[in-house]
């Protein structure tokens, strides 16, 4: 998938996610966010975000009604579960235009 300026989300240092504003789905990622996930790009793409990324129901609700919205919104910071339990503070931001959810940690 092409991004920002032609460049490949693969090409981006941060970890980014694009996903599908009405189904949630997972239609691309970059290897930073596969990182940060602690799950192959494969197991993301075709996921659902909301079994992707591991939070607390309050973070999973703002990003819920920030991709209805189809508005840019810059995600408070939250914590990220990890598949063996570890915590990673982040924020994001939506670009909705794009369907890019950037994580910074």
């Amino acid at each position: 998938m092409k991004g920002l300026s032609g460049s490949s989300l693969a090409e981006l240092n941060e970890a980014c996610l694009a996903i599908d504003a009405r189904s949630g789905e997972i239609l691309d990622c970059n290897p930073a966010s596969a990182d940060l996930l602690g799950q192959p790009a494969s197991a993301l793409i075709g996921n659902t975000w909301q079994r992707a990324i591991s939070c607390d129901p309050d973070p999973a609700r703002v990003l819920a009604h920030a991709l209805q919205s189809g508005r840019r919104t810059i995600l408070p910071p939250f914590l990220l579960r990890g598949p063996n339990g570890t915590e990673v503070a982040v924020g994001g931001m939506l670009i909705p235009a794009l369907v890019y959810w950037w994580l910074n940690h």
